[in-house]
This record gives structure tokens, C-alpha cells and sequence, in this order.
């Protein structure tokens, strides 16, 4: 056995045991989250609107907790849920600092398997400055770093060209289209959006064109300007000669984007090679074989199921290689109704075989609760769950009234911040529901409101505690996506990377990953 040989082995023996100990890391990890999570399912899936008709301070808090937590200024309920390296001198109660402790060990930066983006990409990499300019400070943030990840995935990969999906208004495939040069194609759903990119591209494109013959414009003039002051201004700039380089300038073509929107569904079985096929002459002219082109499947705030979808594309196409993945909307998503074998590789979550055989479930409220931003709300300084105090008293008169009471109430939303006072706000929600104001004298609805009033703080205070377990979801969520492609024979690695400030773009997280190469 020759030496060449011998180092491809060694190589390929390396991979492998380091995709042996990731799925085993994260395995540990799943199995660790999952044990402190379950048992908190139900409570991450109660509703503020429910609060005081299912008695929910009672039924889900201790007493020494909920003595605590009354005691408490609504400053330090703010920092509650990331008060984790305080909790041992800020609360007397043992419940609460052991539910805070244990729900900040299963946070993603303390279970052993978050990766940078050096070692997920290359250590070699060289991270070009992004421009991300005409955007607003969160998208400029997000589209900088991630065109950093994606254009660095793309030339470790030796891809041909990126897909983005999602692409909504081609921040990113724009991004990496012009400071990068990397031929993109934007698939998106909705056909508003695949205007807005071309739109968007076009008054780009007279943005920089403009700043280009400024810049040579300048260059000229400078020439001149220091060939006049040296006495030197002969036949190299001339009169007729810098006239034609100035008609030069102002005729320069447009700044030249390799960047095409379209409008799509995306689904994992499309075949993105037909659909290339028929924009190659404008994208990826150097392709000499359809068959044997590559892309780097590649999606920033991929909405919901979107993130699943382009997961599987990515296994499924043959032209992929690679993956580079933000999702977001969590609640969007569908779950797994172990009573249906029908649905079980239908649905978004679980996805790996280790959360099935777990029978992971989290429910709608649970996820809608991993989309919140503690980082966020502790900035804002602002007591979060008082919104839902008015929801939680109507919901108590419509059920004295007997009526039942719908899941959801069309037209409620908000509704609290229009109206002055509770007799207001009740009035104009039991209107949307077709009750008459006569069932309701004021003195009903004045002494339900003050048979209550102290429990607008313990409400907030319970919402607190319940952002607690935020983070603990989403790292459940994403730690089933890394296994789910960790699992998977055709994959070489796959790592997950924080790319973003949590404070600037809440979800932050990364899933970059690699085919085994000929797949």
C-alpha cells in the first residue's frame, strides 16, 4: 500500500471517529435536556389567557417560589430568566435557584457541541470583509456574517454556486453575489418578494455604478492635478486624451451580479439541476456539465417548516454538497403524533431516530415559547406577561357566563392596548363574540376585576418563570436537526455554530454541513 493511499485512510478513519464522538456529544446532549425539559412540557404549554381559571399559580409553583417571587421588584423579575450566575445570592428560594441553574446547564454553550465557524469550515479560512450596505442594522449584522459562513463553505466545498431558499428580498444572495462573486440563485414563495429583489438589485446596481465612476472620476482628477503641479502634463493627458477617459467613466456598464431571483415552491424532491439548467447562460455560464454541477443549499431565517424542508433537499438533491442553515418561527412548525405512523416522517418534530425512539414532544405554546428573546426583554427592561392580565379576566367572565370558551378569539389581538380601561376592553372583546353587553352589568365586570387585582403581578411573575425554559426548547429543537444530520450515511460533518449576537438577532444559531464527498 503506497503512501498516498495510506493518508487517504488515515483521513477518511479521522472523519469518521470525529462524527462518531459528535453524534455520541450530542446524543448525551438530547438525553440530558430531555430529562430536565419533560417534566415542564405541560406548564411551557399554558396560556396567559388561562392563568386564573386554571389556577395556574398554584398548580405549577411552591410556595417557598411564589413567596419569592412576590417579594421580588419587577427589575428583578426582568433579569429573572438570565439571572443564572446570581441566582445563588439572588433568591432564598431552593426551587427557584435549582429550576434556574438546571435550565442554564441545558442552554447549547454547556452541553459540549457547539462548534466556530473555523472549525466547522476551515482553519485556513480567509473571512473577506462583508459590505452588507442598504440594509437595516439587524439584517446588515445578520447578512455580513452569514455571507462570511456561506462563501467560506462555498470555496472549501469547490461548489459552482449557492441556492439561497427563503431568499425573500436577496439580502444574502445579493451579498454574496457582489463582494463575494459568487453566482446565486434566490428561490422564494411568494412573488412580492422576487419583485422586491429584483428591485432592490436594480437600484443597487445605479447605486454602485454611480459610486464607481466618482471613485475613477476622482482617480482622473488626481492624475491631472499632480502631472499640472510637477510641470509634467505632457502628451499622456492631453486635453482630448483625459475627455475620453472621462465619456469612459460615464459610460461604464452596470456593476455585474450573478444573482437570480425566482419564484418557486420549494420542496426536497424539485430537482434544482432542471431548474438551473434553464438559467445557466445568466448564472452559471462556466458549468460545462448540468449533471456534474454542485451548490451550496443555504437558507437565513428560513421560516418554520422551511428550515426542515431545506434540510432534506440538501440530503436529497444530488447536486448539494453542502448546508449552511438559520431557521427561525418555531411554532410554525409540525410535530409528531406518535398514535399516527402516517405522520412520523411526515413532520418537522423530531426529526432524528433517537427523538422518535425518545418520543420527543413539546406542543404549540411550548415552541412559540422558544421563539422569545431574553436577551431582548432583559434590554428592554420591560415586565413581560401583563398583556395578557385583561385575557385572563375575560376569560374568567365568559366561563361564569357558561359559555365556551374558543381556543382563539379572531379580532382580540392588541385589543388591550385600544382601550383605556378593562370595562372597555371587555365589552368590545364579548362584542366579537356575539355576546350581548347585557349579560355583563358593570358591577360584574368591576367586581371581577377587583376580586383579581393582585394577581397582575403574580401572572407576570409566572411568565417569567416560564421564559426560563426558553432557550432550554430551542436547544432541544436544534440539538434534534444536528442529530437528525449527524444520523444520516451521506453526511462527512455537520456543526452548529452561534453566528450572531443574541441581542441583535435572537436566533442565532448556525447548522453548516458537509456530504461525504462523491455523494
Amino acid at each position: 500500500m503506497d503512501e498516498k493511499t495510506n493518508e487517504i485512510i488515515t483521513n477518511i478513519t479521522q472523519r469518521q471517529s470525529g462524527k462518531e464522538n459528535k453524534l455520541k456529544q450530542c446524543q448525551a446532549a438530547i438525553q440530558k435536556v430531555w430529562t430536565f425539559l419533560e417534566q415542564y412540557v405541560p406548564f411551557c404549554n399554558t396560556h396567559g389567557a388561562e392563568f386564573l381559571s386554571h389556577d395556574h399559580w398554584e398548580k405549577y409553583l411552591p410556595p417557598e417560589a411564589q413567596k419569592e417571587l412576590l417579594c421580588m421588584s419587577d427589575e428583578d423579575l426582568v433579569k429573572l430568566p438570565l439571572c443564572y450566575n446570581e441566582t445563588e445570592t439572588a433568591t432564598d428560594s431552593q426551587w427557584l435557584y435549582s429550576y434556574i441553574k438546571q435550565a442554564y446547564m441545558c442552554h447549547l454553550e454547556n452541553l459540549n457541541v457547539l462548534s466556530t465557524l473555523s472549525e466547522a469550515v476551515s482553519e485556513n479560512s480567509d473571512f473577506e470583509k462583508s459590505k452588507a450596505e442598504a440594509m437595516s442594522i439587524k439584517k446588515g449584522h445578520e447578512v455580513s456574517i452569514m455571507s462570511l459562513a456561506v462563501s467560506a463553505v462555498f470555496n472549501s466545498t469547490a461548489a459552482d454556486m449557492v441556492v439561497d431558499v427563503g431568499s425573500g428580498k436577496g439580502y444574502l444572495g445579493a451579498e454574496l453575489s457582489r463582494t463575494f462573486n459568487i453566482p446565486v440563485l434566490g428561490l422564494d414563495s411568494q412573488e412580492t418578494n422576487t419583485h422586491g429583489a429584483k428591485r432592490r438589485e436594480m437600484i443597487l446596481n445605479k447605486r454602485f455604478k454611480k459610486k464607481k465612476q466618482q471613485i475613477e472620476t476622482k482617480n482622473i482628477k488626481t492624475e491631472v492635478s499632480v502631472a499640472s503641479n510637477q510641470g509634467c502634463l505632457d502628451t499622456c493627458i492631453t486635453d482630448q486624451n483625459l475627455e475620453h477617459r472621462l465619456q469612459s467613466v460615464n459610460s461604464l456598464d452596470d456593476v455585474p451580479v450573478k444573482y437570480v431571483p425566482m419564484t418557486v415552491f420549494v420542496q426536497p424532491d424539485m430537482g434544482l439541476r432542471n431548474i438551473i439548467q434553464h438559467i445557466e447562460p445568466q448564472l452559471c455560464s462556466t458549468c460545462d456539465n448540468i449533471d456534474g454541477l454542485h451548490f451550496v443549499s443555504t437558507g437565513l431565517h428560513t421560516c418554520g417548516s422551511l428550515a426542515v424542508t431545506l434540510m432534506k433537499l440538501f440530503l436529497q438533491d444530488p447536486g448539494a454538497v453542502a448546508l449552511v442553515s438559520v431557521g427561525c418561527c418555531y411554532q410554525q412548525m409540525e410535530e409528531v403524533h406518535y398514535s399516527d405512523d402516517d405522520s412520523i416522517d411526515s413532520k418537522h418534530f423530531p426529526l432524528s431516530k433517537l427523538g422518535k425512539k425518545m418520543k420527543l414532544y413539546l406542543g404549540r405554546n411550548a415552541r412559540n415559547l422558544a421563539s422569545q428573546s431574553l436577551h431582548r426583554i432583559q434590554a428592554s427592561k420591560q415586565l413581560q406577561g401583563k398583556d395578557f392580565y385583561w385575557r385572563a379576566l375575560l376569560d374568567v367572565i365568559i366561563r361564569n357566563l357558561g359559555l365556551s370558551v374558543p381556543e382563539k378569539i379572531k379580532g382580540i389581538r392588541g385589543l388591550n392596548k385600544k382601550c383605556p380601561t378593562f370595562r372597555d376592553y371587555a365589552l368590545r372583546a364579548l362584542s366579537i363574540l356575539g355576546v350581548s353587553p347585557e349579560l355583563v352589568p358593570d358591577d360584574n365586570l368591576h367586581l371581577t376585576e377587583t376580586l383579581h387585582q393582585d394577581n397582575e403581578k403574580k401572572l407576570a411573575a409566572l411568565f417569567q418563570v416560564k421564559l426560563v425554559l426558553a432557550p432550554v426548547i430551542e436547544t432541544l429543537i436544534l440539538l434534534d436537526r444536528l442529530m437528525y444530520l449527524l444520523e444520516q450515511d451521506t453526511v462527512e460533518s455537520t456543526h452548529l455554530v452561534r453566528l450572531f449576537d443574541p441581542l441583535t438577532s435572537p436566533r442565532c444559531y448556525c447548522l453548516l454541513s458537509v456530504k461525504t464527498s462523491g455523494m
